[in-house]
């Protein structure tokens, strides 16, 4: 009798991980790792390799609020040119250039001459360092994939049906899946104290973009009702259920059913190509290094005796003193001009007391773990806000809710470094009373 597959699984979210194993279609194995997530990666790799001390593979699930999620329509005709006009697309759509990050797309038939293409969008350090963390660990990370495909898949089939929003609530976030028409939109929300505020701004975006059209609202795979307008944030009672009704079960016996459609999304294509001619050039490379180390090994053996050689790299060591001498003095330099950059540094300082009020604004607003490397004004202009922080969109997101700033826009890209992503960010400042 042939042996029943067991697939493990990690879900990443940045502050948790999720580790599940099945077997065919039921849950033999579930851990949940609180506070060792992406934030933590180590701590998770860690866990998962002392709970589970024979484990040879993995596959990735990073949740929605981990992947930039875009959905476009494009010409039957034009199948074979997909990765190219996706890739144009997200070029124009992400600030990222395209060395810094990966994407995977789900394409599906809409129509006769219609295709509906998914992308699903991860920065590649965030990959390659997940990929890394677990192959150091002797395991193979089989797949990494986008966890709102997950649910996409099991709402997909009531897509051509009245708009609705599907609500799927599991112990750590809630997973919005919209569908209007020829549009598809997916989300997840933390399930802290803003997830209610939070659910009800999209669920109010999503009708608004329908204009008086009605729209089912579906929590749980359970339909509570018909939505006609915008919901009232001070109004909770639509949602009581929310917090009673866990639907992480039926999501991971779901997992084992699709997994065929949700490898085509699979992040983690491109590292593995990467990896596999990485090391056939290093293939090469040693070859190179051997034939470089018999030539080497011939000369030594040619001139080991040979006095006259030593005395050279003697002749060259005194050679190297009087640049070790203008070394010195280079330094005694520097540190003077460091010191005259400290005195400047101080009167910059004295000039910005006139914007305390926009100061005191970001100090109070920014989200916790934001380290601000650099603050310039200039007349009503905020010329540069960079730095580092857990999520540059959540920085951006906050400037925007405060009435002292406008215009907002990031500027460069945003890079990951460390467990943070680095940003820098310009616009316009108001006196805070519109």
């Amino acid at each position: 009798m042939l042996k029943k597959a067991r697939e493990t699984y990690l879900e990443l979210g940045q502050n948790y991980s999720r580790l599940v194993q099945i077997k065919r279609e039921k849950i033999s194995c579930e851990m949940v790792f609180e506070g060792e997530g992406i934030n933590n990666l180590k701590k998770a790799v860690d866990s998962v390799v002392s709970e589970l001390k024979r484990l040879k593979s993995i596959n990735i699930i990073l949740t929605q609020s981990e992947v930039f999620f875009r959905s476009y329509r494009i010409p039957g005709s034009a199948r074979d040119r997909i990765e190219e006009m996706i890739e144009l697309r997200l070029s124009t759509d992400l600030p990222l250039e395209k060395k810094d990050f990966i994407y995977s797309i789900f394409t599906h038939k809409t129509g006769k001459n219609e295709l509906q293409v998914l992308t699903f969008t991860s920065k590649k350090g965030l990959i390659e360092e997940i990929y890394n963390s677990f192959n150091g660990r002797n395991i193979r990370v089989k797949s990494i994939l986008p966890g709102g495909l997950i649910y996409y898949l099991i709402h997909r089939d009531k897509e051509d049906l009245t708009p609705g929003i599907y609500l799927d609530k599991d112990s750590h976030q809630g997973h919005i899946t919209f569908f209007n028409g020829k549009k598809i939109y997916l989300k997840s929300i933390r399930l802290d104290g803003n997830f209610k505020k939070e659910l009800k701004r999209n669920i109010n975006l999503f009708i608004n973009s329908l204009g008086s059209e009605r729209v089912n609202l579906v929590i749980n795979n359970k339909r509570v009702g018909t939505l006609n307008g915008t919901i009232d944030i001070t109004d909770l009672s639509l949602f009581n259920n929310i917090e009673d009704d866990d639907h992480t079960l039926s999501k991971w016996e779901k997992v084992f059913l699709y997994k065929k459609d949700l490898i085509k999304a699979n992040l983690l294509t491109e590292v593995t190509s990467d990896k596999r001619r990485q090391r056939n050039i290093s293939g090469v490379w040693f070859l190179i290094i051997i034939i470089i180390l018999l030539n080497a090994y011939g000369f030594y053996v040619r001139y080991n005796n040979d006095v006259k050689y030593l005395a050279t790299l003697k002749g060259a060591a005194e050679d190297l003193k009087p640049l070790l001498n203008e070394i010195n003095t280079v330094k005694t330099e520097y540190n003077h001009v460091v010191g005259e950059i400290k005195k400047l540094e101080a009167e910059l300082q004295g000039n910005y007391r006139g914007y305390l009020p926009w100061l005191r604004e970001l100090g109070g607003i920014l989200p916790e773990g934001t380290v601000i490397e650099e603050v310039s004004f200039k007349d009503n202009k905020l010329v540069a806000l960079s730095g580092s922080s857990p999520s540059a969109t959540a920085v951006m997101e906050n400037l925007e809710k405060s009435e002292y700033f406008t215009r907002l826009r990031f500027e460069g890209s945003i890079t990951r470094e460390n467990g943070k992503e680095r940003f820098r960010i310009a616009g316009e400042i108001s006196n805070g009373l519109n």
